[in-house]
């Protein structure tokens, strides 16, 4: 199933087969523990004396235990490392898409996300400024397009193709008429559509036929299809702009051009005048608003998951009394016994966190592959953020092996 999705760009069998994977790797955790856990308590052993190697041998000795106390962290920290690589990713990706694609200077985003904007007369008055070699708006309108509903996507046509690289392939998109769609190459091969196909399109004041004009390969930031203005308009729609994009004169200097977009802009409160910097920097804010949610749902996961080791810790030492009371009989001090305690606890922790984070890299992997038709194309490791990931886990071990 996750070959098949990789291989069909189908997200939905890369999710199938990542659950697969997730629920061999948990049956097979018990097979890695003893491995594993004589890896990662290898320097503890070797720096940690007799305690150290004592809480070496514990986590190896019984490897079931040590993987199902595991678990619930390893399940917690696998999201946690899913996350983080899909999001340094996903910026990668989108900051790649905004060098390569985007050929405008500023972006003027109102934040609405096309649920409301700004006025028409923006971008109507900065298209006659000489200041301005090209403007484009971006509209969208709940509609029907062939049966399937959709928020379809309208341009500023006859500039669109300047701002951003579309990759036309048939058609002209600046001549986009009040009865023309474009749409990209794959949506157009799922349909049969070619130049000159009819679709059937269906908005809330009205009905109509639109025909293929233009086919193109990139729709990362024009969406699977779009319109020109007119069609919109000639059914008396009118949503507001939600951003507009702006490309400067060749002969303009830059700081003059944003000191003109500034003064603009200032009778519209909504908004907020951005370079190719602030642009990219909104757009990784984005993503880090949806981080912080996920980010406080994950961390309520984890502290159960450290109260479960504590439980099995403590579970384990009263199972051990006899154990115990031998090594103080034969000279263990009561700090060496704790050291002990602390070292099996932190070997259980990094087991969980080791195997979280090679399943969460994984997942993160797969889903980028599986997007790559989308617009996620850079894979990003985050390698400091990860290895944060693992020095918190190593101390949250010691903090769970406190009360036992």
């Amino acid at each position: 199933s996750l070959v098949a999705g990789l291989n069909a760009g189908a997200i939905a069998l890369v999710g199938l087969g990542a659950l697969v994977t997730f629920i061999a790797v948990a049956v097979l955790a018990p097979v890695l523990a003893r491995p594993v856990a004589r890896l990662i308590g290898l320097p503890m052993a070797r720096f940690g004396g007799v305690s150290g190697t004592l809480g070496r041998e514990n986590a190896m000795r019984t490897p079931k235990r040590t993987a199902s106390t595991a678990a619930a962290l390893m399940i917690g920290v696998a999201l946690v490392g899913f996350i983080m690589t899909f999001a340094a990713s996903a910026k990668a990706s989108i900051n790649g898409s905004i060098d390569r694609d985007f050929h405008g200077d500023f972006v003027l985003d109102t934040g609405t996300y096309g649920i409301g904007g700004v006025s028409h007369s923006l971008a109507t008055d900065l298209a006659t400024r000489p200041e301005f070699s090209a403007v484009t708006a971006f509209r969208v309108a709940p509609a029907a397009v062939d049966g399937t509903v959709t928020q379809l996507s309208s341009w500023d046509a006859a500039t669109v193709a300047s701002i951003f690289d579309v990759e036309p392939q048939q058609g002209v998109i600046e001549t986009l008429s009040a009865t023309g769609i474009a749409v990209d190459d794959d949506v157009a091969a799922e349909n049969g559509w070619t130049l000159g196909s009819t679709v059937p399109v269906e908005f809330a004041e009205g009905s109509t036929t639109l025909t293929v004009e233009a086919i193109y390969g990139d729709g990362t930031w024009t969406g699977s299809m779009f319109v020109d203005h007119a069609v919109l308009n000639s059914f008396g729609i009118d949503p507001l702009d939600a951003i507009v994009y702006v490309r400067d004169a060749d002969s303009i200097d830059a700081d003059a051009a944003r000191a003109t977009l500034d003064q603009v802009a200032t009778v519209y409160p909504s908004v907020e005048v951005m370079d190719h910097a602030d642009f990219k920097e909104s757009k990784a804010s984005d993503i880090n608003t949806f981080l912080n949610l996920i980010y406080a749902l994950l961390a309520l996961a984890i502290v159960i998951a450290l109260i479960g080791i504590t439980n099995t810790l403590a579970l384990s030492i009263f199972e051990r009394t006899r154990e115990l009371g031998l090594l103080r009989a034969i000279g263990m001090t009561r700090r060496q016994l704790r050291a002990t305690v602390r070292w099996e606890s932190m070997i259980i922790a990094l087991f969980g966190t080791v195997m979280g984070l090679s399943i969460g890299l994984f997942f993160g992997w797969s889903i980028v592959r599986a997007l790559a038709d989308v617009g996620f194309d850079s894979f990003v490791v985050p390698v400091g953020s990860l290895l944060v990931v693992a020095v918190i886990a190593a101390i949250a071990g010691v903090a769970a092996a406190v009360l036992p």
